[in-house]
């Protein structure tokens, strides 16, 4: 929850959504939660794809622009395993981000959630050694999560 209400802020702070917008997809994201069948869904997600109040496109290309993050398409990334054995889907799904490499003590990690400083926050402290961010769409992203939990399943 944390990590969508700092989105769903900054997303408002940087004017890509208004403030009535936010709070329709946050009670319609509660009222998901509250149904118990919430773990895909996300603010984002829903001002993206469900309202279409927000383009996501418009929104990765403003953070390439304004933060300097390298646009990265997940889907023809290599996809190691090894680099979560350590997390839950839990992890993942909650900040919308992902490690897709390591090299000379740098974690790579995309997201879709860099506006979120919570998610930010949270990887930070989580990994060890310095970070490096890249923006992905939210549905690369969830992609690369339920690759993981398959995975996850075969290993058990």
């Amino acid at each position: 929850m944390r990590a969508n209400r700092r989105m769903g802020a900054s997303l408002v702070d940087y004017n890509l959504v208004d403030v009535s917008e936010l709070e329709s997809a946050n009670e319609r994201l509660l009222g998901i939660i509250k149904d118990g069948i919430g773990r895909r869904t996300s603010i984002l997600g829903l001002l993206a794809n469900e309202m279409n109040a927000l383009d996501e496109r418009e929104l990765i290309a403003r953070q390439v622009d304004e933060f300097s993050l390298a646009p990265i398409p997940l889907g023809h990334a290599e996809r190691d395993e090894t680099l979560y054995r350590e997390l839950e889907p839990e992890q993942l799904w909650a900040t919308w981000t992902v490690p897709f490499d390591v090299q000379d003590n740098f974690t790579f990690l995309a997201t879709a959630y860099y506006l979120s400083s919570y998610v930010r926050e949270y990887w930070e402290d989580l990994t060890e050694g310095p970070v490096l961010w890249f923006v992905s769409s939210i549905n690369d992203i969830a992609d690369v999560i339920e690759w993981y939990e398959k995975e996850s399943a075969q290993r058990r």
